[in-house]
Order: structure tokens, then sequence, then C-alpha cells
């Protein structure tokens, strides 16, 4: 079947590859369909929280489908059993539906560098890997927006609650006497890296004749 060019377009426009243009004033006949040559969008980013040394699964946000920009503003409790020496490891990754999740960039966060009660707004640069001997690359990953906030345990009994930040929750059996409770807020992510560039172009006809913008290697927002 074949489809009308305002089919095409809207289908595009669904996809996030078009965009429109007038190339002409007063004359409607030269709106053109606009393809953008990148792959830029096309992630669905969510990020995993795991503490350093803790045999429990991890946590994780929630995935925002074909975004490099997402807003999560999604709060989490973690119970740290040693601050001196965990760190809180945060890794985006690109879900799939079928097969592995690429890790798009990672960054962490020492317990013992956070000032016990006090709220700390943090922007992360994603790397690819914390490893020391890592080669540095200069290719953005995208930054990540959090706040985090460490509670020490008191000693007195006080109920379990850990869905509330503003209950300091008892200290599990076995931990150490300066363990406590990590709250953290995933705010946002900003210009990921999509899955193969993130250097867009636009592609468009004018008058029949295919015509193509430069690469812009710096902007991700065209």
């Amino acid at each position: 079947m074949e489809l009308e060019t305002e089919e095409i377009i809207a289908l595009w426009e669904t996809m996030g590859l078009v965009l429109k243009c007038s190339v002409g004033e007063g004359d409607d006949d030269l709106w053109n369909a606009v393809e953008l040559v990148t792959d830029r969008g096309r992630i669905n980013p969510y990020v995993k929280l795991t503490l350093s040394g803790d045999k429990v699964p991890g946590k994780k946000t929630g995935v925002k489908h074909i975004n490099l920009n997402p807003e999560w503003n999604e709060e989490f409790d973690l119970v740290v059993k040693d601050p001196e020496s965990q760190d809180l490891q945060l890794i985006a990754y690109d879900w799939e539906q079928v097969g592995k999740h690429d890790k798009i960039g990672m960054n962490v966060i020492p317990i013992k560098d956070l000032t016990p009660e006090e709220p700390k707004l943090m922007t992360l640069e994603l790397v690819k890997s914390m490893e020391p001997n890592e080669p540095v690359s200069e290719k953005s990953r995208g930054q990540l927006v959090v706040e985090v906030e460490y509670k020490p345990f008191k000693e007195d009994d006080i109920p379990d609650n850990v869905d509330d930040p503003n209950v300091v929750e008892k200290a599990p059996e076995g931990t150490p006497s300066n363990g406590g409770l990590l709250v953290v807020i995933v705010h946002e992510a900003e210009d990921l890296e999509g899955k193969y560039h993130t250097n867009p172009s636009v592609r468009f006809l004018f008058k029949g004749e295919e015509r193509k913008t430069k690469v812009n290697k710096t902007s991700l927002t065209t």
C-alpha cells in the first residue's frame, strides 16, 4: 500500500525523525519534509543504583523511552552498612526489549564525602568506566542530576520505615554503629549519548533537488 506524503511525514514525526521547514515565503507548495540524519534519540534510558559491597539487588528508575534528556524525580532509600568504605554507584542504561541493555555511562559517590543530615544536589559527568587504567575520553556521555542525603542510624529503638525519608530507620542486625540510610533522588539526565552518534544534520528536498546541511557536532537540540 502506497502512503500519501502527509501520512509518511506523520509517521516520521512519531519516530522523532522529521522536522518541517518553510523554504520560501508565501508559497505553501514549498513546505518540505525534513529528515534528521541521526540516531541520537533512539535510546530508552533508566538508572540503576547500587551500593558497593552490597549483596542485595540494586534499585532502578523507570524507563524513559526515546529520550536524551529524561526526567525521573524518583526517590530511593538504601541501607549503608559502612559509610567509610561504601560508594553509591549510578549506572545509566539503554533499555532494550530484546537482548542486553547497553551501558550509557556511570559515576560513583563515596558515602564518606557526604556530610550527614545535609542534602546535596550533584551533577555527575557520566563516564564509560571508573577503572583507573581506563583511557580518558573527550567524548561526552551526558550528565546525571541527583540529590543525596546520608542519615546515620540512631541507637534508639525507632520503628522501621524506609519509605518515609523523614523517619530514621533502626539499624538492621549486623550493621556497624556508624551505618545509616542513604536517601537518593534521581532528578534527570542531560545530553545522553545516543546509540551511534549525536551529531545531527538535516537532509531536505528543494524543488526536486536533495540537499544536506553540514553536520553539527555540538548540538543535541538541532
